[in-house]
């Protein structure tokens, strides 16, 4: 799938669900943001770029879908613990994240952005590594709006 349409299924997933408002626009901003980028040189900026936009709207994602189900507490700031909130609440109106799937998202997201902006000199492998972020945030979406 091309980066353009997998930024507007993750759209689509934000828009179908009112537990993104009331940040949806800041979210969808900043994935348009990723493709925008596709002239930027050198290639290794861009996709560092790139990861960090993705990253930034899935954190505001997560964020947002916890504070609207009243989960997130007021010093939980990381996509891991977003994670592990979404693992182990207790709301029986909302369901939960598997352990597999808690620990395969910070896998291939928390540690894939941590990774990158948190060391330095470090740069993704290519448009690869971008999409396949994307490719993961899809899919945490895709089941986050089905709990």
């Amino acid at each position: 799938m091309s980066q353009q349409r997998r930024i507007d299924t993750i759209s689509l997933l934000i828009q179908s669900n009112n537990s993104f408002s009331p940040n949806q626009i800041a979210i969808e901003q900043d994935l348009k943001v990723v493709p925008s980028l596709t002239s930027m040189k050198p290639l290794k900026r861009r996709n560092l770029i790139q990861i960090f936009f993705s990253s930034r709207a899935i954190d505001t994602s997560l964020k947002t879908f916890l504070d609207r189900h009243g989960l997130r507490g007021s010093t939980e700031y990381s996509i891991g613990k977003y994670l592990d909130k979404l693992h182990s609440h207790n709301r029986t109106q909302l369901g939960n994240l598997s352990r597999s799937e808690r620990d395969q998202y910070k896998r291939s997201i928390a540690n894939v952005r941590n990774g990158y902006l948190h060391q330095a000199n470090t740069y993704p492998n290519g448009n690869q590594d971008v999409n396949l972020l994307l490719s993961e945030i899809e899919t945490l979406l895709s089941v986050m709006v089905t709990l």
